[in-house]
């Protein structure tokens, strides 16, 4: 056999076993991208969102006694925080509670002040800090003995 016989079918052995490598390099980098998206935690979801007691409605909006209890149910979440934004005033909401021991449901209980008009909201955190708001609740607490 002649040396550029043998040359021959040495580059004919290494491409096969260069193109093997390279397709096992691909697999192995399409299982590390699949296998690390599959690792990641899901998104937080709000399943419910709910207020009680509630002394009735008016205009869209929960009339409220004294005091009121917010309760959200969610999934994938580790922590809940609730927000209060006055109605009409143009201002951001204010954090009012944080619930991060979600056994019995993530649960705020708020001593409702007299002549209260606004909208709370929960927004639920899943481990790495994504997060999701629920719908707004507008509620109202009239003054005197409203409740």
């Amino acid at each position: 056999m002649s040396p550029a016989t043998t040359g021959r079918r040495r580059m004919a052995q290494r491409k096969p076993s260069s193109s093997i490598c390279l397709s096992v390099v691909l697999v192995l980098a399409c299982l590390a991208v699949v296998g690390l998206a599959g690792c990641r935690p899901k998104p937080p979801e709000i399943t419910s969102f709910a207020v009680s007691p509630s002394l009735g409605d008016t205009g869209g909006f929960t009339i409220l006694g004294d005091a009121a209890l917010f309760s959200v149910t969610a999934k994938n979440t580790v922590k809940v925080e609730f927000y209060l934004a006055a109605t009409g005033t143009g201002q951001e909401g204010q954090l009012m509670h944080t619930d991060a021991t979600g056994q019995d449901g993530f649960l705020w209980t708020w001593v409702v002040p007299e002549f209260t008009m606004g909208h709370v909201w929960a927004k639920a955190y899943n481990g790495p800090g994504e997060s999701v708001q629920s719908e707004l609740i507008g509620v109202y607490r009239e003054g005197g003995s409203g409740g």
